[in-house]
């Protein structure tokens, strides 16, 4: 402890709704504790959770510990554990929480295999099933536009070109100059429409996200990872 520090971070699901002080420090000597300070101006509901990071740091790691910095740390350095809570009826201007007993942030690990050892329950996913709706309207995402491949964009402006290149020529023969057109200009015009056509189809379901459709939503259920008991 006396060649290290140990950093830590208090980390909240509702950032915008509590304001805490401090987010990041240190600990530089053996024994030495801190007092995080969380308020609220809303009310605290079962849901709100909150997390303490703790990572030993070399003594240079220590100084300007911000958020820039703690996003370096590889994840494998880094303990978590969930703060258990309690909501209560209001005292005074003291805000609607009672904790349950604190608990130690740091306690020296008798060996390095305990320190670097951490049980994490698994993540269990529930499938719920949507409540159907009426088909409505597709609506455009352009974030779908993204994920349609550059040749693919490529073939749907070439073919557009040339339907309108072969359209107006058509238009030009037989409304302008009163020309009957030739049977293989005739039918290069209606092989490119039907190229277009074949090609828009699949990629207006590519482009376009139909809403209110039956389907599945998955929820995840926020994982517990605490440090393994000594």
């Amino acid at each position: 402890m006396r060649a290290s520090c140990v950093g830590f971070k208090f980390k909240t699901n509702a950032p915008d709704k509590f304001s805490v002080k401090p987010v990041f420090g240190a600990l530089t000597q053996l024994a030495e504790t801190v007092e995080v300070t969380v308020r609220s101006l809303q009310p605290i509901s079962p849901e709100d959770q909150f997390l303490i990071q703790t990572i030993h740091l070399a003594p240079e790691e220590c100084q300007g510990l911000n958020s820039a910095k703690w996003r370096t740390f590889h994840s494998r350095r880094i303990h978590e554990g969930f703060i258990n809570c309690r909501t209560g009826p209001s005292t005074g201007c003291s805000p609607r929480m009672t904790p349950v007993p604190s608990q130690t942030l740091y306690s020296p690990p008798s060996s390095m295999s305990a320190h670097h050892s951490m049980t994490k329950t698994r993540t269990t996913v529930t499938l719920k099933a949507a409540t159907p709706g009426k088909r409505q309207t597709p609506i455009f995402s352009w974030r779908s536009v993204l994920e349609v491949p550059y040749l693919t964009i490529q073939l749907m402006l070439y073919l557009l070109y040339h339907a309108f290149k072969r359209i107006s020529h058509f238009y030009s023969d037989v409304v302008v100059e009163k020309v009957r057109p030739a049977r293989h200009q005739l039918a290069w015009a209606l092989f490119v429409c039907l190229l277009l056509v074949v090609t828009a189809y699949p990629l207006r379901r590519i482009l376009f996200t139909p809403s209110g459709m039956p389907g599945s939503s998955v929820v995840f259920e926020t994982p517990q990872v605490s440090p393994q008991s000594q």
